[in-house]
């Protein structure tokens, strides 16, 4: 049984069915909760660190939908889709540094504002439809260095959504400004974007299947923690010569292992030595999800 705390009651769960096998496997279902969260909800795509100068720019995939996100000469960290407007091509590949995105495909040239700055055999470029001048821009939330993007605009604004999470990671890690990203390892799972996210949110399999995870951690005290859009779980920190890695205590050094999952797809998680930060995405797909494991450090 966990333990789950909902706001001021604790209940104890005794049973709690799962999706049934079809919602695991069917195309239809799939298609459904890209239209229904993936394409309406705020998904976290990197970190500002990563945008370290103008015209630092990286290239991001939410499921079908190909992005393209770049510092601007203004500072601004903007998101587009990386599609050109003239042909439908993919725009720019992996992450680097540009002073202006040209197509591969028939050289239309944009700013890193989106704006469309040449269009071979066209002497007027103001004279193309609005809708070939510009990229398709892409809405962006930046929180404590946090980039988020969202397809679809929607009535619930970022802060209403994940504001007491922000408020909570700040009162644990107050250094949290200070973060920069280290490091990141992709992987293809063979198995449905909800088998991961599952996985994250029990830690009954913790012991059996990660004991030196579970040796970090009192695990018989894990605890989780439920909001309307985020879920928090957390154990007392375990013996410094656990079986992991050996760490020295420290006066900053965290009380308990922690971490978040943010509604749909990302989560957040403190490692005890506090200077260390990771966290998981899953990109969604019906049968071969692709995961990602980032580090972010002082």
């Amino acid at each position: 049984m966990t333990n789950v705390f909902h706001e001021h009651f604790e209940s104890t769960v005794k049973f709690a069915p799962t999706l049934r096998a079809n919602d695991y496997s069917a195309e239809n279902r799939y298609q459904a909760e890209l239209n229904s969260i993936f394409h309406r909800e705020w998904i976290y795509a990197a970190h500002q660190s990563q945008f370290p100068e103008k015209g630092s720019y990286l290239t991001f995939d939410i499921a079908d939908k190909p992005l393209l996100l770049v510092r601007g000469q203004d500072d601004e960290i903007r998101a587009f889709y990386n599609i050109c407007v003239h042909r439908g091509h993919i725009l720019a590949e992996g992450s680097g540094k540009a002073s202006h995105f040209t197509c591969p495909y028939h050289a239309w040239t944009y700013a890193l504002d989106g704006r469309l700055r040449a269009a071979r055999g066209v002497s007027d470029i103001d004279q193309l439809p609005k809708c070939h001048r510009s990229l398709v821009p892409v809405e962006t939330h930046t929180k404590d260095g946090f980039v988020f993007v969202r397809l679809s605009p929607g009535d619930n604004s970022f802060t209403e959504r994940y504001g007491s999470f922000f408020t909570e990671l700040q009162e644990q890690l107050p250094e949290l400004g200070r973060l920069r990203f280290a490091k990141r390892f992709t992987a293809e799972v063979n198995g449905n974007w909800k088998i991961m996210i599952e996985n994250y949110l029990e830690c009954y399999h913790c012991s059996p299947t990660h004991p030196a995870l579970a040796d970090l951690m009192r695990i018989r005290e894990y605890r989780v923690r439920q909001s309307d859009f985020f879920l928090s779980t957390q154990a007392p920190a375990g013996r410094p010569d656990n079986i992991a890695y050996q760490y020295e205590l420290r006066e900053d050094s965290q009380k308990n292992f922690s971490g978040w999952w943010l509604w749909p797809n990302v989560t957040f998680n403190i490692s005890r030595d506090s200077r260390t930060f990771w966290f998981f995405t899953c990109c969604p797909s019906l049968q071969r999800s692709r995961s990602g494991t980032a580090t972010i450090s002082l």
